[in-house]
C-alpha cells in the first residue's frame, strides 16, 4: 500500500493549524515541504505559522530525474495557460513594455489624476453648455425619458457642471458606488452584432478612430448613442444603443438616492458623457500628438494580434510540448487554430459544453505524433456529481486518450474556476473520485487548471493553502511540489491603470512595482496537477517551469514574478506553466 505521508503530517501537526511565515517579497507563495519518498514525489506540506511565506529566491533542486533501475516512459510535456488577457480596453491594466511613449503616457495620466493642480478645471468649462444642450435635445426625443429631464437638468446645472473634473468627479467614490458611469459603460462599451463588433467612441475600449478634439469626439459619441441602429446578435432585432441602458436599483445599489434611481436612465447618459469627455480631454492634455498611437499599439498586441501572438509563442517556444491545456479560449481562437500552422502538428479538443457566446472555454491542443486522436473519449460531465451545479458552460474539459502506438491511456483535464475559486475544490473531489474508479486505475491522470485561488485568506474566496491541503489529501501533486522546498509561484501580476471607470481600483506605478496595493492581483492561481501513481507505475515531475514574458520556460530560480502581465510580447494576464511528467 502506498504511504500517504501527507496524512501523517496533518496528524502530527494537529491540522488545520496553518503554518506560514512572511519573507521579503510579495510575489511567491511558499510551503516548507518534506518528500513523499514512497511515491517518488513531494506532495505533502508542513505548515509552521498562520502567515504567508513569500520568497523571491528559491533553491532549485536537481529536477532532472535520476531513475536508474526502473523502466521509464517518455515524459509528457504539458502546458497550462489561461489565455484570456485583456479584450475590451487596451489601456485598462498596466502593461510590461519597454515602449517609451507608453510609459511616458501612463506616467502623465497618473500625475494628472493624483496631482492635477491647475488642470483640475470645472466640468462646465470642459463639457460645455452647448454640449449639454445637444445631449438634452437627443434625450427629449425619447418618450420614456421625457419625464426625467427636468431632474437631470437640475443635476447638471446645480451639481455636475460645478464639480472639478478630477477631484470631485473622477475621484468621487460615491459616484462610483452609484454606478452612474460603470453601469452604462458595461452595456455600451463593446457591442457584438451580426455585422461585427461596435465600440463606443471613448478611449477605454478598442475604438479605432482618431479623436483629435472634444468637438470631434462628441459628434461621434452622440451619433453612436442616439442615432445608431444596432442589431442584436442573438435575435437580430434592431435597437438604438441608449436602449441598452438598465435602470439602477436602490435595493441593489443603496448609495443611489431615490430620485436618482427613479431618473437613472438619462442620468447615466449624462454621467457617462462627462466621464468619456474627461478621458478624451485628459489624453489631449497629457498625450497630445502620440496618445492615439500608444493605444493603437496596445490594441494590436492585446486584441487584434492576440491570437497570432499566442500561436507564435506556442510554436516557437514550446515546440516540444505534447499537450497544451488552455483556459478561457474563445470561438474565434478555435477557428483561427484550424487555419494556423499549428494545425498540421496538433489537434484541438473542445468540451461538448463549449459556449461560443460566453467565450470562456477550457480546451486542449494535443500533439498528433504523441496522442492517438481517434482514441479520444470525452467523459460525461454528469460524472461530476459534486461540482456540476457550480460549473458554467465550457469551464471543464475532461477526456481519456491513448498514447499513439501504445496501450497507455491518459485521463486529462483543462479547467477554469470561478472568480473566487469556490468551484475548484468540488472539481478536485470529482476528478479524484473518477480516477479512483477501476476503469481509470492504469490511466496517467493530469489536471491543468486556473483554480483561482489566492494568497490572502478571505471568506469568499479559495485560499491557496486550503487548495494545496485538499489536493494533497487526494494523492495529487502540483508540478512545483517536486522542487523542494516547494514553491507556488504567483501566476498573475496585474493591476488597473487610471484609464478605466473604476478609479477606486486603480494602482499607481510605484505601488505596482512594490506590490503594495490590495488591488494588485498577484496570486498563485494556476496549477498542473497529477495523480501520484497508477496501478502499475509511479509519477514524478522531472521539469517544472513558468513563463510570464513569452520567451519560453523559465526555471523557478530565474523567474521574475514582479513583471506585469500582459506585456508587449505577452498577451495574457496569466503566466504559462510548463511541466514534464514521467511515469516509471
Amino acid at each position: 500500500m502506498l504511504v500517504n505521508w501527507y496524512n501523517k503530517a496533518i496528524q502530527a501537526s494537529n491540522f488545520p493549524r496553518q503554518l506560514f511565515s512572511l519573507r521579503s517579497s510579495p510575489f511567491f507563495f511558499r510551503f516548507d515541504k518534506k518528500p513523499c519518498s514512497a511515491l517518488g514525489c513531494r506532495n505533502t506540506s508542513t505548515f509552521t505559522d498562520s502567515k504567508i511565506k513569500f520568497n523571491t529566491t528559491s533553491t532549485n533542486s536537481n529536477i532532472s530525474s535520476t531513475l536508474s533501475d526502473s523502466k521509464t516512459m517518455e515524459p509528457i510535456c504539458t502546458v497550462s495557460w489561461n489565455i484570456a488577457g485583456i479584450n475590451r480596453n487596451p489601456l485598462e491594466f498596466w502593461m510590461h513594455t519597454p515602449d517609451k511613449d507608453y510609459n511616458k503616457l501612463m506616467d502623465a495620466v497618473e500625475l494628472f489624476i493624483n496631482d492635477p493642480k491647475e488642470k483640475d478645471i470645472l466640468v462646465g468649462e470642459m463639457f460645455t453648455q452647448a454640449m449639454y444642450d445637444k445631449l438634452h435635445e437627443k434625450m427629449s426625443k425619447i418618450d420614456a425619458w421625457k419625464g426625467s429631464l427636468e431632474f437631470v437638468t437640475k443635476v447638471w446645472e446645480e451639481d455636475f457642471s460645478k464639480r472639478k473634473i478630477v477631484s470631485s468627479f473622477l475621484l468621487d467614490s460615491l459616484l462610483g458606488d452609484k454606478r452612474l458611469m460603470s453601469m452604462p459603460d458595461r452595456v455600451t462599451n463593446t457591442i457584438e452584432t451580426p455585422e461585427g463588433t461596435l465600440y463606443r467612441p471613448t478611449i477605454i475600449n478598442n475604438y479605432d478612430k482618431p479623436m483629435p478634439n472634444l468637438e470631434d469626439w462628441f459628434a461621434k459619441w452622440i451619433e453612436f448613442m442616439f442615432d445608431r441602429d444596432v442589431r442584436d446578435k442573438k435575435n437580430g432585432s434592431s435597437v438604438k444603443v441608449y436602449s441598452k441602458f438598465k435602470a439602477i436599483s436602490k435595493a441593489k445599489y443603496p448609495k443611489i438616492e431615490e430620485d436618482e434611481a427613479k431618473h437613472s436612465l438619462p442620468l447615466q447618459a449624462l454621467a457617462l458623457a462627462i466621464f468619456d469627455a474627461v478621458m478624451v480631454h485628459m489624453m489631449q492634455t497629457v498625450g497630445k500628438g502620440f496618445w492615439f498611437e500608444v493605444k493603437t499599439k496596445a490594441y494590436e498586441t492585446l486584441n487584434q494580434g492576440k491570437v497570432s501572438l499566442i500561436f507564435k509563442i506556442m510554436e516557437s517556444k514550446y515546440s516540444n510540448c505534447h499537450a497544451f491545456f488552455l483556459q478561457e479560449a474563445t470561438k474565434d481562437f478555435c477557428a483561427q487554430f484550424t487555419q494556423s500552422s499549428l494545425n498540421s502538428k496538433y489537434f484541438l479538443v473542445k468540451p461538448s459544453s463549449f459556449d461560443g457566446e460566453r467565450n470562456q472555454n477550457s480546451v486542449a491542443i494535443l500533439s498528433k505524433t504523441f496522442f492517438d486522436e481517434s482514441s479520444c473519449i470525452e467523459l460525461d460531465q454528469g460524472l461530476m456529481k459534486t461540482s456540476k451545479e457550480k460549473l458554467a458552460s465550457g469551464d471543464l474539459l475532461l477526456f481519456s486518450i491513448a498514447k499513439k502506438g501504445t496501450q497507455q491511456r491518459y485521463l486529462l483535464s483543462s479547467f477554469h474556476g470561478d472568480t473566487g475559486g469556490m468551484s475548484s475544490l468540488p472539481v478536485i473531489d470529482d476528478l479524484s473520485a473518477i480516477s479512483d474508479q477501476d476503469e481509470y486505475a492504469e490511466h496517467i491522470c493530469i489536471y491543468a487548471m486556473d483554480a483561482n485561488c489566492y494568497a490572502d485568506k478571505k471568506a469568499d474566496r479559495l485560499h491557496v493553502a486550503d487548495f494545496a491541503k485538499h489536493f494533497g489529501q487526494r494523492n495529487l501533486c502540483s508540478s512545483f511540489d517536486s522542487m523542494g522546498p516547494g514553491n507556488f509561484p504567483r501566476s498573475t501580476m496585474n493591476a488597473r491603470t487610471f484609464c478605466q471607470p473604476q478609479l477606486n481600483k486603480a494602482v499607481t506605478k510605484k505601488n505596482m512595482q512594490g506590490g503594495l496595493s490590495k488591488h494588485i492581483d498577484a496570486n498563485p492561481k494556476d496549477f498542473i496537477l497529477h495523480k501520484t501513481a497508477t496501478r502499475n507505475s509511479k509519477l514524478s515531475v522531472v521539469k517544472a517551469c513558468i513563463d510570464n514574458t513569452g520567451d519560453g520556460p523559465q526555471d523557478i530560480s530565474s523567474y521574475d514574478p514582479s513583471i506585469w502581465m500582459p506585456g508587449a510580447g505577452f498577451p495574457s494576464d496569466h503566466a504559462i506553466l510548463y511541466a514534464e511528467i514521467q511515469a516509471y
